[in-house]
């Protein structure tokens, strides 16, 4: 979102991550909770920028370490020059050395695999329309053309309704919750099921359309729905979907929104087979919420 706008959008960033770095991006709500060998590694190295305190203090941020888990470089700032000269001096304090393989077993608790015979949808938002408010700020402006992107699961039961014509409402209800959201900004609250005030998507011919009011009082998102989805040899082999509507309010971590109301924009579209689509969706931190919305 932020960072993709900003400081992982220059080009000397990237030339320097391309070829001088093994880039690494995780959710460190995952492994600040969890107990195994990723997980202790993780605190290993964050624990050299600032003490661990889990529940007082975040580890997000930046981290340039050695395999053996020595922080070169630890900071918590989108500021692009300081990203670039970070880097570099990473680049001169970096002594390579051995590093021991970890075990790979996860901690149970916070696994997050792609459910059996679900599908991968990619997630992508941006604010399309709005009245911005006046800033100087350089950090901020990245903020006003950011997409926020996220990963849908469709359930192999819900394929199967799908298949014969029917959009299932848990999987209507876990788009909605889970994913009718401004995310360009951050990390948005995910909206209580009492905050669907409204909820129809049909599926007729192959044709999806329906409508989503969500509102939690200080947030609202009313949105047109409208796409299509598609079966080849019991395989689905579409699913656009788009959701366009009037979105309102911030959430904690979602600050310097639009000065009223804005046009918001959510796409829907099948994931291509990689790494990338293995990455667990937003809302599963929440695993059992997000199954059973």
């Amino acid at each position: 979102m932020w960072d993709r706008a900003s400081t992982f959008a220059d080009d000397r960033v990237i030339e320097l991550l391309q070829e001088k770095f093994i880039p690494v991006a995780v959710d460190c709500w995952y492994l600040d909770r969890a107990k195994d060998a990723a997980g202790e590694f993780y605190k290993k190295v964050v624990s050299q920028r600032q003490p661990f305190e889990p529940g007082k203090r975040s580890t997000q941020g930046f981290y340039a370490f050695a395999p053996d888990g020595t922080l070169l470089r630890g900071w918590n700032n989108r500021n692009v020059p300081r990203m670039r000269e970070y880097l570099e001096k990473a680049l001169k304090d970096f002594k390579p050395g051995a590093s021991e393989a970890l075990d790979a077993a996860r901690d149970p608790r916070f696994a997050r695999p792609v459910p059996e015979g679900a599908v991968v949808v990619d997630v992508y938002s941006k604010v399309l329309e709005a009245e911005w408010p006046p800033t100087d700020d350089e950090m901020i402006k990245p903020l006003r053309v950011a997409r926020g992107r996220d990963r849908l699961w469709i359930l192999k039961d819900e394929l199967e309704a799908l298949a014969g014509g029917k959009f299932p409402d848990r999987l209507a209800r876990r788009l909605a919750r889970y994913h009718l959201l401004d995310n360009t900004r951050g990390e948005p609250p995910m909206w209580a099921p009492a905050e669907v005030k409204e909820l129809t998507l049909d599926l007729k011919d192959g044709r999806i359309a329906g409508r989503a009011t969500l509102d939690s009082g200080d947030r609202s998102f009313q949105a047109d729905l409208a796409g299509a989805a598609e079966f080849r040899d019991g395989k689905l082999v579409r699913f656009d979907v788009v959701a366009r509507g009037a979105c309102r309010g911030e959430g904690p971590f979602t600050k310097n929104a639009p000065k009223g109301t804005s046009t918001l924009g959510v796409a829907f579209t099948l994931a291509k087979p990689g790494e990338a689509s293995k990455v667990a969706p937003q809302g599963a931190r929440d695993l059992r919420g997000y199954l059973a919305p």
